[in-house]
């Protein structure tokens, strides 16, 4: 009888494994699936713009050029297959997910990887010369995503080559998983997995308040308009917000470590930065008509843009206090 038991309960831990890697990966090709729209439309740039862009002198046989093209039209395939192949991750119980998962990871990783040889080709490069510092951060921008993107392949391809394992197979014998399994742990580590596309998406709002203070300075150069108390506003709301993107960081540790308190320093965390993107998007709107972004400092795009981020940052928010407040009630 207790043989019987026994295996039940191990039989349940193994769908409690599987269902912690599958809705993990499935989150990460979800956000995966983000940034390579994000990589997408930067390449797209580049590639419209690059004589341009690296003052090159021929705008015909233009091997970089190309290489960006490449990356926008796998990279928009790409995004609509990650996206796709998450939300199938986070929603369906399904053990071919694990496969799906892994082959939209290392198709995604080979994307990132050429966007980062296309920008390491456009510095090195004799017949090119970017000096432009707009142009540089579109660049830098892209490297940054390109490298998130890589970091959430890796650990995709990770989790399902160890989810694999728990899951029927023809060949092979099925992991069995622990009777005494720490489901708990599991549960902490994905509101980790979930606080790392948050975290990630705020940082990004908090860089664009950064641009915004420093275009509005640039009008002040330029236009010799006083403008200086909305440049110190986006200053301090960067700060702020940069806080808590390093106390969000701080619980993700408290989770990966299983620590009683991170659910509650993770709640606190969601409802700071929640509170400081609200204020950052409804000062953006007080400054829609303000001289210096009718002046194109910065462009009106740029604002649009943030309120897009902002919004993905709440929906993240939501969903990851909703998974913590439920798992809350099962402790």
């Amino acid at each position: 009888m207790s043989s019987k038991i026994s295996s039940a309960g191990s039989s349940q831990n193994r769908v409690e494994i599987k269902n912690y890697y599958r809705k993990s990966a499935g989150f990460m090709s979800f956000m995966s699936g983000i940034f390579m729209l994000a990589v997408a439309a930067i390449s797209f740039y580049i590639a419209e713009n690059f004589t341009v862009i690296a003052n090159s002198a021929s705008d015909s046989d233009n091997d970089i050029a190309s290489l960006y093209y490449v990356v926008v039209f796998f990279g928009l395939a790409l995004f609509l297959f990650s996206v796709a192949v998450g939300i199938s991750g986070m929603k369906r119980e399904n053990d071919d997910n694990f496969k799906t998962q892994r082959v939209s990871a290392i198709l995604s990783a080979i994307i990132y990887v050429i966007y980062l040889v296309g920008a390491v080709m456009s510095f090195t490069g004799e017949d090119y010369d970017i000096k432009d510092v707009e142009y540089i951060a579109y660049y830098l921008i892209g490297v940054g995503i390109s490298v998130a993107g890589i970091a959430y392949s890796v650990f995709v391809i990770l989790m399902t080559s160890k989810a694999l394992k728990y899951c029927d197979r023809k060949k092979g014998d099925v992991a069995e998983a622990p009777a005494d399994l720490d489901i708990e742990k599991f549960n902490r580590k994905r509101t980790a997995v979930m606080l790392s596309g948050y975290g990630l998406i705020s940082l990004a709002v908090w860089l664009m308040c950064w641009y915004f203070e420093r275009q509005i300075i640039s009008f002040e150069t330029n236009i010799a308009v006083d403008c200086g108390a909305d440049s110190m506003i986006f200053m301090a709301i960067k700060l702020l917000g940069l806080l808590g993107t390093l106390y969000i960081a701080v619980c993700m540790f408290m989770n990966i470590k299983n620590k009683s308190a991170s659910y509650t320093m993770t709640k606190q965390a969601l409802i700071y930065n929640t509170v400081v993107i609200v204020f950052a998007l409804i000062f953006c709107i007080l400054t829609t008509n303000k001289v210096y972004v009718k002046s194109g400092y910065p462009a009106l795009e740029y604002y649009i843009f943030t309120y897009v981020l902002g919004a993905f940052a709440a929906c993240i928010s939501y969903a990851t206090y909703i998974h913590i407040h439920m798992q809350k009630k099962t402790v």
